[in-house]
């Protein structure tokens, strides 16, 4: 379950949103969509309920980095 860390995905389409309007949280959309299919094939799943906490692997560090 992705749970609440994947509210994450929201920043994206409000700048597209505000830069474009329609038109690019429609493309914000197609980009993320597209990113996730890529990722379930990565994985092996057939859909997004398949793919678990550990089919994610996060370096050492990697929220620390993410935030400096």
């Amino acid at each position: 379950m992705l749970g609440a860390n994947f509210v994450m995905v929201g920043r994206p389409f409000m700048i597209a949103l505000a830069a474009l309007g329609a038109k690019g949280a429609h493309h914000a959309h197609y980009i993320i969509k597209d990113e996730i299919e890529n990722i379930m094939e990565q994985v092996c799943a057939k859909n997004i309920s398949e793919i678990k906490e550990q089919s994610v692997t996060l370096g050492k560090d990697f929220f620390l980095n993410y935030l400096s």
